[in-house]
């Protein structure tokens, strides 16, 4: 069966099952279902030669395999820079792989990149999903927000990473590597089986048709309401078509488009599952070595 066929009957390509633990990918086509625990969806990716920067993705399983760990992002950069930076993502999301909490992800990379410099700028959603308690969490670097799809009410609304708290005066939710001292929020959701996630880039949003005019959030909704019978990957096809329409005879040549959609399914459950229980203890005790907490420490710049 060919990869295409795999997908549209809802059988992934080998090559696009999640194996090992992670998922990474970014400057080369991509078009592929996505499986990981409590979740199935799809993801499209088109870079742009010659465009504006480069999107990359991560897609990650903690070692217990409970938590789900999504990363998309936006560098603003070009050529050795991206790749720089993409360097840097993966390996710190690796690093971290097994954090619940994805703000702290966001503010490692932040310093990280902070000391390329401007050429890292990079904007990024980060989503955790913990299938056990149904609860999804989002956390936003000045990237485009993401539309959630509540099943029950079958419409696509925005979901916004939410507010900060005001205790601080530090600048929240900005680009990484705009402000070493960034602060960043995060709006948690309880999420019920057929519920879906939607997470693009800006080149998406920012398609542009002869007339000057960008595809737009209105587009988007338009796109997402009017198709929210079909499945993820088929709705993905739908918006990329309705951006090539949209763009004519300009032709999608104005930035890379990255699109993921994922809905929420039973987790595995049974012997499976409370195995994989017992094995956070023994993340947390690997964590608590000495030289883990020298390990971080180095990896992040910081002291004590």
């Amino acid at each position: 069966m060919a990869a295409m066929e795999q997908l549209e009957s809802g059988q992934a390509p080998l090559s696009a099952r999640l194996v090992c633990s992670e998922v990474r990918g970014g400057n080369v086509p991509v078009d592929a279902n996505v499986h990981l625990p409590g979740i199935l969806g799809s993801i499209y990716s088109r870079p742009c030669a010659g465009g504006r920067g480069g999107d990359i993705h991560y897609l990650s399983v903690c070692d217990a395999g409970l938590v789900s760990q999504m990363l998309i992002a936006d560098v603003m950069g070009h050529g050795e820079a991206v790749a720089a930076v993409s360097e840097e993502v993966y390996r710190l999301l690796h690093r971290y792989l097994n954090r619940i909490d994805q703000r702290r992800v966001l503010r490692q990379l932040n310093r990280r990149l902070e000391a390329i410099g401007f050429d890292a700028l990079t904007t990024a959603i980060a989503v955790s999903y913990l299938p056990l308690f149904h609860r999804l969490s989002v956390s936003n670097a000045g990237h485009p927000v993401a539309w959630f799809y509540r099943h029950a009410k079958r419409t696509w609304t925005p979901l916004d990473a939410g507010a900060s708290s005001g205790r601080h005066s530090k600048p929240y939710n900005l680009p990484l590597a705009a402000h070493e001292n960034t602060a960043f929020t995060r709006r948690t959701v309880r999420v019920a089986h057929r519920d879906r996630l939607f997470v693009l880039t800006d080149g998406v949003l920012e398609t542009v048709n002869e007339a000057g005019e960008l595809f737009g959030a209105d587009r988007i909704a338009r796109q997402l309401n009017g198709h929210a019978s079909e499945n993820p990957h088929r709705l993905i096809s739908i918006v990329r078509e309705a951006l090539v329409e949209h763009a004519g005879a300009v032709g999608l040549t104005h930035d890379d488009i990255t699109m993921l959609m994922v809905e929420f399914v039973p987790s595995p459950r049974g012997p499976v599952f409370w195995n994989a229980l017992r094995k956070p203890v023994r993340v947390i005790k690997r964590r608590m070595r000495p030289d883990a907490a020298a390990e971080d420490r180095a990896l992040t710049g910081t002291s004590g």
